[in-house]
């Protein structure tokens, strides 16, 4: 059964989750706004040499940026494609690898 889209109302396929047309979801459940990624919880904690636990994505960014010398040597020593291809994020972990790669390590 086709799905007409809510707020264009043009015919879409059954199997379509976004309206091909507008782009705009077609369930309610996906209409309730974006996702806060940066507060989802990790599937494990990351852990800084001084116990500092990080639970998502803010609490790393703000973590790295407070331990910026460590979290370099992190880069460096290619720990975190591995962190990041644990959670499931090989996006990130591609993208580590690519950033460990730079001759500058600040601009990795």
């Amino acid at each position: 059964m086709s799905s007409p889209c809510p707020a264009c109302s043009k015919t879409n396929p059954a199997d379509a989750n976004y309206c091909y047309y507008d782009g705009r979801p077609l369930s309610k459940e996906r209409q309730e706004g974006p996702l806060h990624v940066g507060t989802l919880p990790f599937p494990m904690p990351f852990y800084f040499a001084d116990g500092q636990a990080c639970a998502n994505f803010n609490q790393l960014a703000l973590a790295c940026d407070e331990r910026w010398e460590e979290a370099r040597a992190l880069l460096a020593s290619g720990y975190w494609p591995t962190f990041f291809g644990g959670i499931g994020r090989l996006d990130l972990a591609a993208a580590a690898s690519q950033a460990a790669a730079e001759s500058d390590p600040d601009l990795g």
